[in-house]
């Protein structure tokens, strides 16, 4: 391994020979060499210079008053109109297709158009011309004259698009339309239903204007109180009865109806509002589409119900003595009630000596309550006791004010609160236990707190008093002959001045005054207050409960009218 390096030489070197080019090609061919010329290069592809690209004229862009809608039929324009949000269109009818003459925005003309299977034609001069989104030559000999488009209305468009099945909902108003020979059928199907039926004369006339044919028909109004709907029986009824029909109202007023189960590709709130003021009715061919004139108003139609032949009506006056009715004991029965909370317990002298032994130590003495009698005694809490301790007869409160009942029980016969009231008279002073063959009142002024039945007597009270003082106040007393009180007559001064705070006691009697006095809604918020969450819960409960016995029915549908439309 050469471990040298060759020191570069300080003279310049010259610069290297070119390399020698190889003589020229000879031919011998027999004779002298002869030098043969040099091949001479390939010619060059042709090059053809690209054509120039002429950019194609842009489509115009049409303004958002000239655009024109091209639809095939009437469903489709509708379909388009219901995207377009219901706006008032101006519409045209050429043979068979529909155009709506539209100043929407532009892209949404365009969702709307392609969505309902329409073209979207430009307006330049008095011809329209295919409007491309993509661009592309408009030619003279695509535009179409505007005056071959003949002016039409929404009436002639609802006229003829035809009505398509949908699925059938249910429905708390409905209206039928019926001749005067089927009325009475369906009215006494309603009624035997418990629904609210109304009837009056109306007079149809076709929506076509050169159609004749006017008829007059009865419309039968059918209301389903509260919160129920109509049965689909009633609608079996009527598909059943001949030249008979049924609807579902739609706008404002309910004056336009559409064949119940049936549709238009425009909701039925769209097209009340592009509809003229006054009735329609829309129906599938069978029935026909109408205009609807009232030609009277609503009457209950109670009155077609008629008595049988032969019915005979006796008047039942009164001759002397009106008679008596026995009443049945009153009897307090078992029945299961899972969910009851217990709101107080009823003990006799048994369980009474249990008390301390089951609530000594339990977050309940500091707020349960007794109330001691002769031979029962009730274990009570503000806003109920909440917690099944294990002894005695656990009560519910019924209602109203402070009733209770056995907890499993029930009364036989049932009491609505306001004979409950009349019959066992609860009140703000006294507190009644219903059992079976009795009811135990037991007076709220003799209540004392539970902890008092095995809470010792209060100790003798030994005032630590210095030497001092207490030789002093000794002299005191032995020269103005005042006997030594065992405890201080006033209480000791502080060391630290403190804020008065409310006690427990205060709050819990107010809660309980307001339960007694029959205000709930008071009481919960005072435990709520106070963060008892259970017993404001179960007086709101209570007081829901009550409210619901009180009312003779269910509750009101605010939806619906309580009257007749």
């Amino acid at each position: 391994m050469n471990w040298f390096r060759r020191r570069p030489s300080a003279e310049p070197t010259s610069p290297p020979a070119p390399p020698s080019v190889p003589p020229p090609r000879t031919h011998r061919a027999g004779g002298p060499i002869e030098r043969l010329p040099p091949d001479p290069p390939p010619p060059l592809p042709a090059v053809t210079p690209p054509p120039l690209l002429q950019p194609s004229p842009p489509a115009p862009v049409p303004a958002s008053d000239e655009v024109f809608v091209c639809l095939p039929d009437a469903s489709r324009a509708l379909r388009c109109l219901s995207l377009l949000g219901g706006s008032e269109d101006r519409i045209y009818q050429r043979g068979s297709t529909w155009w709506l003459h539209t100043e929407a925005d532009l892209d949404l003309v365009r969702t709307a158009a392609y969505g309902a299977g329409g073209r979207i034609y430009a307006r330049h001069d008095d011809l329209l011309f295919l409007h491309r989104p993509f661009g592309g030559p408009v030619s003279g000999s695509d535009g179409i004259a505007v005056s071959v488009l003949e002016p039409s209305d929404i009436t002639e468009l609802v006229r003829h698009a035809p009505l398509a099945p949908v699925r059938k909902a249910p429905l708390h108003d409905a209206a039928v339309l019926t001749p005067g020979v089927t009325t009475e059928e369906m009215v006494h199907r309603a009624l035997e239903l418990d629904l609210d039926v109304w009837q009056r004369p109306v007079r149809l006339s076709p929506l076509g204007a050169h159609d004749e044919g006017e008829t007059v028909m009865l419309e039968v109004t059918v209301r389903a109180g509260g919160a129920r709907t109509i049965p689909a029986g009633l609608f079996a009824v009527a598909d059943r009865l001949p030249l008979t029909t049924a609807f579902r109202r739609a706008g404002e007023q309910g004056g336009l109806l559409v064949q119940h189960g049936a549709g238009l590709p425009i909701a039925d709130y769209q097209l009340s509002a592009l509809l003229p003021a006054g009735g329609w009715a829309l129906a599938d061919e069978a029935f026909g589409a109408w205009r609807v004139e009232p030609l009277g108003g609503h009457q209950p139609a109670a009155s077609l119900i008629r008595v049988a032949t032969g019915f005979e009506r006796q008047h039942q006056e009164p001759l002397g003595d009106h008679g008596t009715t026995t009443n049945a004991p009153l009897r307090v029965i078992p029945r299961r009630s899972p969910g009851q909370r217990v709101d107080a317990v009823l003990l006799d002298d048994t369980d009474l000596v249990l008390v301390p032994l089951m609530l000594e130590g339990h977050p309940l003495a500091e707020a349960a309550l007794i109330i001691r009698g002769r031979d029962r005694h009730l274990l009570v809490a503000a806003g109920g006791l909440l917690v099944d301790v294990g002894i005695g007869t656990p009560l519910t409160c019924l209602g109203p004010g402070p009733l209770f009942l056995p907890i499993g029980s029930a009364l036989s016969p049932e009491l609505p609160p306001a004979a409950r009231r009349r019959l066992f008279l609860p009140d703000d002073r006294h507190i009644v236990v219903i059992l079976d063959g009795a009811a135990l009142h037991f007076p709220i002024a003799g209540r004392r707190p539970v902890w008092e039945l095995w809470a010792p007597e209060r100790p003798r009270i030994d005032l630590q008093l210095p030497p001092a003082t207490a030789e002093a106040l000794t002299e005191l007393t032995r020269e103005q002959d005042i006997p030594r009180p065992e405890a201080p007559l006033v209480p000791l001064p502080q060391p630290f001045p403190s804020r008065p705070a409310t006690s427990p006691d205060d709050w819990r009697e107010q809660a309980w005054q307001a339960e007694r006095n029959g205000d709930l809604a008071q009481a919960a918020a005072l435990h709520r207050a106070h963060h008892q969450p259970l017993q404001a819960a179960r007086l709101l409960e209570r007081l829901a409960l009550e409210r619901d016995a009180e009312r003779p029915g269910g509750p009101p549908d605010p939806r619906l009218p309580e009257g007749p439309p």
